[in-house]
């Protein structure tokens, strides 16, 4: 078959000669290299003459498809059948001929021409067009009807080509096949057994016409895919987070991790003692009775848990065991795999090289910690990986040695100067951490990194956890920083608020482990609210962590669910835009954040598929 000659597409009905008519649609033109007709089950006077014509008087393939069950259309039920059954044949045509469509729409009743010229302006044709006889001189055998066409006898009325929506691009015949019950000749018979190419084909124009009427906020919608929801998507996404009917749907979606403590995981249990075994010194220290076991209801307790006893609730773990090159290797191990069963995409590991630098200088415990995360990269499967980039932590210290503080610094810029990649484990910020009071506030760090700075590193740092919210300021105003880790305090000054706002600066919440520490309500005798759901109506990128998710005993799951009850109000929807600040305010560079933002895009459109 000639790629540029058409063929044609046709329902038909009392009057099959019609067929023998279109296929004279231009008098001096190209004719059709093949004829597909599309008949109800019920046997069609005329229909074989008309077949034996084409063939052999035309020397025109005929191919008829013929709908089981269905003799005549004359309900509502009966039109949608046909509809279905006939939009899943166009489909399959629309890909597996490959020759313009000429779409007939003169056969059969109104309401079969109807679903067909439906088709073609879904799916698009060549040319649209209906056959007009003069009246009197309807042609009843094949013979009289080529003549008349010969003779001129025969008028058109085209409304020319139409072109494919664009919803219908991604379709082919497998997403919704026809059932084929025979192919016995002289005709296919199919069936089709629901309406879900209908229902999706209706789904999609109802999101087409809300995305119309919510044109004026559409840059409020985190991903493109949010667009594209369906009245009853919609419905659903605003509506509250459930803690236990979307334990399912938070466990599916993609998810970012921008505040997460390398040495705050496997502080306990199996993964601990894993870790543990994986030691290359004989020297490892014993877990003491000195660790304190976490406090009654963990990881909800009852009362706030200071942070020195929360710290020492991963006295088990930390510098002291990730010295060892085997346990700093399994630890990896054991977090990437954590981040891999829980969805999470991407994700920044705040650790400190020096304080692991027990027999062995700061670059190579570095490179140590890059070459093992690359490593398990490498070997994970590409649909379930997560890309893992670095944040060195910056202690800061009250009084004493402030050498680490250089060293650190020194170490995340040198680090800095490799080309990003996505396949490496590159350094791509600084973390100001350690214990905050006013007298180690950032403002007295101020000059330690400015050789970052120089250097375009990233910033971000712990604020406004135990000091109040001019420590915040101090560390945007500064220090530079371009994220703050938990701002609890943020709150207190309005007009911080609205430049956080106002300049992105991002927001690295940890649910569970303000909650341990602070306490919010719902815990006994508390009366703050949690102040995240505040933030992200304020426009604030506010972003949910893990912190340390072993001394915390939670997951990220975990703390996107915990918010159903620190934020009763908070909605599935909030809970995508958290993500979508993630993304935004991620120190990746732009390249990685828009690939990232792409697939995620995509697993949300499956999500809400299944709504």
């Amino acid at each position: 078959m000639d790629a540029a000659q058409p063929v044609l597409l046709a329902s038909v009905g009392a009057s099959p000669v019609v067929l023998i008519e279109a296929l004279f649609r231009m008098a001096d033109g190209p004719r059709p290299a093949a004829l597909y007709c599309f008949t109800l089950s019920g046997q069609v006077n005329g229909l074989d003459e008309v077949r034996q014509y084409v063939e052999q008087q035309l020397e025109i393939p005929f191919y008829q498809t013929r709908l089981e069950g269905l003799q005549d259309v004359r309900s509502a039920a009966d039109h949608a059948g046909y509809t279905e059954a006939l939009m899943r044949w166009y489909l399959e045509l629309q890909h597996t001929v490959a020759a313009p469509l000429w779409v007939c729409m003169s056969g059969g009743r109104k309401t079969m021409t109807a679903a067909l010229q439906q088709a073609a302006e879904t799916f698009g044709a060549a040319d649209l067009y209906h056959v007009l006889v003069r009246e009197g001189e309807e042609p009843r055998e094949p013979a009289a009807a080529h003549q008349a066409a010969l003779d001129g006898r025969l008028d058109f009325v085209t409304l020319g080509p139409r072109a494919a929506r664009p919803m219908v691009a991604a379709l082919r015949p497998n997403d919704f096949p026809l059932d084929i019950i025979s192919t016995e000749p002289p005709a296919r018979t199919v069936s089709v057994s629901d309406r879900a190419l209908s229902d999706y084909l209706r789904q999609r124009a109802e999101a087409t016409d809300a995305l119309w009427q919510q044109r004026e906020s559409l840059a409020d919608r985190a991903f493109p895919a949010l667009l594209l929801a369906n009245a009853s998507q919609q419905r659903w996404l605003e509506a509250p987070l459930d803690p236990s009917a979307d334990a399912a749907w938070i466990a599916a979606l993609p998810k970012v991790e921008l505040h997460c403590h390398l040495g705050g995981f496997a502080t306990h249990g199996p993964e601990l003692e894993r870790v543990r075994a994986a030691a290359t010194s004989p020297h490892l220290p014993g877990v003491t009775a000195s660790v304190p076991l976490p406090p009654e209801g963990w990881p909800r307790p009852h009362q706030p848990c200071p942070l020195d006893t929360y710290m020492r609730l991963g006295d088990a773990n930390g510098s002291s065991l990730l010295s060892d090159a085997g346990c700093l290797r399994a630890q990896i191990e054991g977090l990437y795999a954590h981040f891999v069963a829980t969805k999470v995409r991407y994700a920044e590991v705040r650790c400190s090289p020096n304080n692991y630098a027990r027999d062995r200088d700061a670059w190579s415990v570095l490179q140590d910690i890059q070459s093992t995360f690359e490593r398990c990269m490498a070997q994970s499967d590409p649909r379930e990986r997560c890309q893992v980039n670095l944040i060195i932590i910056v202690s800061r210290r009250q009084s004493g040695d402030l050498s680490s503080i250089s060293r650190h610094v020194a170490l995340a810029v040198t680090a800095g100067q490799r080309t990003y990649a996505s396949e490496c484990c590159n350094v791509v910020g600084l973390d100001l951490a350690g214990f905050e009071n006013k007298e180690t506030r950032p403002l007295y760090f101020q000059h330690d990194f400015d050789a970052a700075h120089r250097c375009g590193l990233a910033v971000t740092a712990h604020a406004g956890e135990n000091d109040d919210v001019e420590s915040i300021w101090q560390a945007v105003y500064r220090l530079s920083a371009r994220r703050i880790g938990h701002a609890l305090h943020l709150t207190q000054s309005r007009d911080l608020m609205r430049a956080f706002a106002e300049r992105g600066i991002g927001v690295e919440m940890c649910p569970y482990a303000n909650y341990q520490i602070k306490g919010f309500r719902p815990m006994p005798g508390q009366t703050d609210d949690y102040p995240l759901l505040r933030y992200l109506q304020a426009g604030i990128k506010v972003t949910v962590n893990t912190d340390n998710i072993g001394i915390s005993a939670a997951s990220l799951n975990d703390n996107l669910l915990f918010l159903a009850k620190l934020c009763p109000d908070i909605t599935r929807s909030q809970i995508i835009q958290l993500q979508r600040n993630a993304l935004d305010t991620a120190f990746a560079p732009f390249d990685e954040r828009h690939r990232l933002r792409i697939a995620f895009n995509r697993e949300l459109e499956r999500q809400l598929a299944a709504v």
